[in-house]
């Protein structure tokens, strides 16, 4: 008599252990199959069967791949897997194009391994293979995507770049006046300025205008904020100024007529911008300048040696595009006894050191009355002091500098 008792049990350990393998092969989400050493399917699991096309695991057993792939895709994966056989090295996260004969193509990331048994014979290979054609078509629809966005970046670069070159052209002089030595009342003048944009399409704008023989317009224009609202308000106040060309030897009525037309353009348009402008006349006969401002930074002005801020509270008025209906008031000052004339947009005072203190005023005025340098030569200086201040090349707001220095 001979217990068998022991066998029975390793025979039913060993038959709920191929089960527990059986229905894990069948209800993975992947394709798992095993092929013999002529590459032929010798097992795969319901996942792949439908994956193939078939409706049932015998319609696939002992064909190759030949059976449902193109020729070409065959022949690759037959290869692949024939090497995989003789080195036992395995194929790990392969993505590939499979080809089928029948139907559209897909995707797939396979893991090939050789298939042994348990005395370690080589048997054929066996294979993971899941389909990540979503996944694909998903990235490939994103690149597409990605490079449609490129395109259409670098077609908006272009026109910023345009609309750059076009808003720096307004920057000079539309008369015959460039910088350099003027003549007023019998004094020579070092007229210059200065145009640094911190973006590619800047709110801030200058100009100087030959009014006639004997007179001279410097305007300096600072619009809210930056980008192509901003340089679409510096077109429509370029395009107002040409209007009020008529008017241009009286400072008040030219910042009257610049905020009729904008105000209007704005409250119809129904947007809410603004600019500050400063607008001055200078007769270059008696050397009387006249002056206007629409919610500008003060200039400053150096007279024997001592700097102060041009006064401008009692006629100084809204910037320009707020309020309609608003009359601008005009004062003039007397550059004979004046020796340095400097209009600029807040871009200079407001510039930051480190700590988060600003350039400011007093610093502007002390540099401007210790510094004997003149015209563009004043500017860069000015510029250099500035950067060295924020510790940094780059501005973080846009720069306008009108300088006028007159001789002794």
């Amino acid at each position: 008599f001979i217990d068998i008792t022991p066998w029975k049990a390793m025979e039913e350990d060993l038959l709920e252990e191929e089960y527990r393998f059986k229905t894990l092969m069948e209800h993975v989400p992947m394709s798992i199959y095993y092929k013999d050493l002529e590459c032929r399917f010798k097992h795969a699991n319901r996942t792949c069967v439908k994956w193939i096309g078939e409706s049932s695991e015998a319609d696939i057993l002992g064909k190759t791949d030949k059976a449902f792939f193109s020729e070409e895709n065959a022949e690759q994966n037959i290869r692949d897997e024939k090497i995989l056989m003789k080195d036992r090295n395995p194929i790990l996260m392969k993505v590939d194009l499979e080809e089928w004969k029948d139907r559209d193509d897909s995707w797939t990331c396979t893991n090939k391994f050789p298939w042994v048994d348990r005395r370690g014979n080589l048997k054929g290979v066996f294979g993971v293979s899941s389909d990540v054609t979503d996944l694909v078509e998903s990235r490939k629809a994103q690149e597409s995507k990605s490079e449609q966005l490129q395109q259409i970046n670098r077609e908006f670069e272009k026109e910023l770049q345009l609309a750059k070159e076009v808003q720096l052209s307004l920057v000079e002089p539309r008369a015959e006046i460039t910088q350099g030595v003027l003549n007023i009342a019998g004094r020579e003048a070092d007229l210059a300025y200065e145009y640094i944009p911190v973006t590619s399409l800047a709110g801030d704008f200058l100009d100087v205008i030959k009014i006639d023989e004997d007179k001279l317009g410097l305007c300096i224009c600072d619009v809210m904020g930056h980008g192509v609202r901003s340089a679409l308000v510096v077109a429509m106040i370029r395009g107002l100024m040409e209007k009020q060309k008529r008017i241009a030897d009286e400072p008040h009525e030219f910042l009257t007529g610049l905020n009729e037309g904008l105000a209007g353009i704005l409250l119809q348009a129904n947007v809410t911008m603004f600019a500050t402008a400063f607008y001055a006349v200078i007769d270059m006969k008696t050397g009387i300048l006249e002056y206007a401002s629409a919610g500008h930074t003060n200039p400053v002005i150096v007279s024997e040696g001592k700097g102060e801020v041009l006064e401008t509270m009692d006629m100084k008025g809204p910037g320009l595009g707020l309020m309609q209906d608003m009359v601008y008031q005009k004062a003039s000052l007397d550059l004979n006894k004046t020796d340095r004339f400097f209009i600029y947009t807040d871009g200079i005072v407001e510039a930051e050191n480190s700590e988060g203190e600003e350039f400011g005023e007093e610093r502007l005025m002390k540099l401007l009355e210790k510094e004997s340098k003149k015209g563009k030569d004043l500017n860069g200086k000015i510029l250099e002091e500035i950067r060295s201040y924020q510790g940094k090349e780059a501005f973080d707001d846009d720069i306008c500098i009108i300088s006028l220095s007159l001789s002794s």
